[in-house]
């Protein structure tokens, strides 16, 4: 029996990833392709494009997607964040608050 693969992930990449991290990596892989059209043209053709900037381009997007990897929460940190209650209510009406200024 064939495993069942997930399409969110064989689409849109590692579920771990960030949805930053993601759009960083798909825009270096885009600006990536145009780069190399350009370079292919300009290397070919007599014809000079400025398409081959956007390899310089990609190199930027992938740094941010590394960055953003680097900054990301580790899994446990967020399990635990889960865990934890995140605000603490006060009751306001058996709390006794005396004004200082007043006194």
């Amino acid at each position: 029996m064939k495993p069942v693969k997930k399409q969110s992930i064989s689409i849109a990449g590692p579920p771990g990833l960030s949805a930053e991290a993601k759009l960083c990596f798909g825009a270096a892989g885009g600006c990536f392709v145009l780069g190399m059209i350009g370079y292919a043209i300009n290397a070919l053709a007599t014809t000079e494009t400025t398409l081959s900037a956007f390899l310089v381009i990609s190199v930027f997007y992938l740094m941010l997607g590394v960055v953003s990897l680097l900054r990301a929460k580790p899994e446990y940190a967020v399990e635990d964040a889960k865990v934890l209650p995140v605000n603490r209510t006060t009751n306001f009406e058996t709390d006794d608050y005396t004004d200082e200024a007043a006194a």
